[in-house]
């Protein structure tokens, strides 16, 4: 119990409900720390300096920017610019009542004479930290830069990237930001690496731009100024700018001839290369921006290298009593053909080929979803039933406001085809397996897999089981296929029924005989054909519980087979002596097509269909 009191002790201090109100009033968090700007309902913590947030009347849904000190740029003749300080962001980040220590880091101090630039200071809240970004490479054998949160720069003719970035293990509720400094080219040094993007690569007579920082529109410097020093507060929000652009990298150095260029600055507060005789010198990195430091040339040419700028600490959050959620209005829905036949349901029932949307308005809701698959087919001479199309059935699938597309898979067409696939919500029912022959070989794997004609050839696995993995563990998620007979002889005596979502295809043989029927289709109660609009399959599809659906087809023979009749669910008639029409699966059921060699007729599937029913 010891959990449930706390919290509710909690949202009593946020909305201060006592025993003589009529209903929560909002009561203010108070925060303080750094300085405090209110925009509307929005406050604003910033920290410029280390020090403490202080949250009461919490809790406090903040989002929160940790940029840690840039790097110095290195020191002397085509020098690497500095890395920018490492940037940590919270977007959600749950603040309970309770002091929260605020570190804030110095930048990195410009590299002397023929040495590296040094490494920016870290930044943390609460002990989540951003690192210092790396110092820029000196001259020859310092020419490697520092790691960092960004790395630092190459100085010139150490052209690979410099070394790596120094980790910033962050919690789940944060991410951190920097990337590497470019490697030195020639006469340039590499630009230092930014929160946004890698420093450039130095080139032979110019050095290499700085990182690009990255933009946290969250915290946008017309707003949050206020908090920045004034001796630096233009500099700064021209640098950050509206997009709230932090961490850019130090531009890298050139040789002292004219002509040549020093690197740019990274945007978001990086400081330039130094350029060739007359300067400039390596630029500052912005204060208060984690900016890397420009890297030096050699005097005459201004040969002083950029200091990092000065990292900072922002917490932004609402403190406004939150708005409560619309209440959802009540659920309907529209699209296909309805029915109402009186049993607590409405069906809306979507036949091909006339796919369209499933409306929903209000809700959340649960429905009841079936999804069949488009029959397979069979094809003349000696050929085996086809399988018929995989079941989908969902007895608690949730819809919310909003339109879902329908698909509905035709049957196949002749010769020995895979039935279209069916679909809603992200389910699918595979359309069934096309049969296997005598001249065509392997049966085709599907929703349920076809027949096999003679004995090695291959029969048609049922693929739909599956199928729909996000679904499998929901409850109320069940999903039907199997698959085809097998042929027991060889030289074309008899075939194998298809698959059907009931249950395997029959065996074929053996010797001359009526040939396997087709597997049973699934019974899915509270889906009878005369309800949804299904009445001429009773009793055509040979049901006795008038609600079975994917069976697959017969497989050709010398003689009637399954009495005569359909296999149970719709699936197309084998054997022999059977009219055209009831050789083909039927529509509305997705039955698979069985095959009649010496009595051409339509050895096509049938039509699969989706069916949306909920209590009214």
């Amino acid at each position: 119990m010891a959990p449930i009191l706390a919290s509710l002790s909690s949202i009593i201090r946020q909305y201060g409900v006592t025993a003589a109100s009529s209903g929560p009033v909002f009561v203010p968090a108070t925060v303080t720390g750094g300085t405090s700007i209110v925009d509307g309902d929005v406050q604003y913590n910033v920290f410029a300096t280390s020090g403490d947030l202080v949250v009461e009347n919490g809790p406090i849904t903040a989002k929160v920017l940790i940029v840690a000190g840039g790097a110095g740029g290195g020191g002397y003749y085509y020098a690497g610019g500095g890395g920018a300080g490492g940037v940590v962001y919270g977007a959600e980040v749950e603040l309970a009542d309770g002091t929260y220590p605020v570190v804030v880091g110095d930048g990195g101090t410009k590299g002397a004479y023929n040495a590296k630039g040094s490494t920016g200071q870290d930044s943390s809240f609460n002990s989540v930290t951003a690192k210092g970004g790396g110092g820029g490479g000196g001259y020859s054998s310092y020419g490697v830069a520092n790691p960092g949160g960004s790395s630092g720069g190459n100085s010139g003719y150490h052209p690979s990237y410099s070394v790596s970035l120094t980790p910033q293990p962050v919690p789940a509720d944060y991410t951190a930001y920097g990337n590497p400094g470019g490697g030195g080219g020639g006469y340039g040094g590499g630009g230092g690496g930014g929160a946004g993007g890698a420093g450039s690569q130095g080139q032979t007579y110019n050095g290499g731009a700085g990182g690009n920082g990255r933009a946290f529109p969250e915290f946008p410097a017309p707003v949050v100024a206020p908090g920045i020093p004034s001796p630096v507060r233009s500099a700064w929000t021209s640098a950050v700018g509206p997009t709230g652009l932090f961490g850019g990298g130090g531009g890298g150095a050139v040789y002292y001839y004219l002509g040549y260029s020093g690197g740019a600055a990274g945007p978001g507060g990086g400081g330039v290369g130094a350029g060739p005789y007359g300067g400039p010198s390596g630029g500052d990195g912005v204060e208060y921006t984690g900016g890397g430091g420009g890297g030096a040339n050699s005097p005459p040419a201004g040969g002083v290298a950029g200091e990092g700028g000065h990292g900072v600490v922002m917490v932004k959050f609402t403190n406004a009593a939150p708005t409560p959620p619309t209440p959802p209005g009540p659920f309907s829905a529209t699209g296909g053909t309805t029915y109402e036949p009186g049993n607590g349901y409405k069906y809306h029932v979507f036949s091909y080929p006339n796919s369209a949307t499933f409306d929903v308005t209000g809700g959340p809701a649960e429905v009841e979803v079936l999804i069949v698959g488009g029959g397979g087919s069979s094809a003349p001479s000696y050929m085996a039933g086809a399988g018929g199309g995989g079941v989908v059935h969902h007895t608690q699938f949730t819809v919310s406001e909003q339109s879902y597309t329908v698909t509905v898979g035709g049957g196949a067409a002749e010769p020995s085809n895979n039935g279209d696939d069916s679909s809603f919500g992200g389910m699918i029912a595979k359309g069934g397996g096309g049969a296997g022959g005598y001249y065509i070989g392997a049966a085709d794997p599907g929703g349920s897999g076809g027949g096999e004609q003679d004995s090695g050839q291959g029969v048609g696995t049922g693929i739909q089981p599956t199928q729909n993995t996000p679904f499998v563990p929901e409850t109320g998620f069940n999903q039907y296929g199997n698959p085809g007979g097998s042929g027991q002889s060889t030289g074309a005596y008899s075939a194998a029924g298809g698959g059907g979502a009931g249950g395997a295809g029959s065996p074929s043989g053996p010797g001359p005989g009526a040939g396997g029927a087709g597997g049973p289709g699934i019974a899915i109660p509270g889906f009878e054909y005369p309800i949804v609009g299904l009445t001429p399959l009773t009793p055509a599809a040979n049901s006795p519980t008038n609600n079975q659906y994917g069976a697959g087809g017969g497989g050709w023979g010398y003689s009637t087979q399954n009495s005569g009749y359909r296999p149970q669910g719709g699936g197309g008639r084998g054997g022999s002596g059977v009219p055209s029409a009831e050789q083909a699966g039927l529509d509305g059921v997705g039955g698979g097509a069985g095959n009649s060699y010496y009595d051409a007729g339509d050895e096509s599937g049938g039509d699969g269909i989706v069916i949306i029913r909920y209590t009214v």
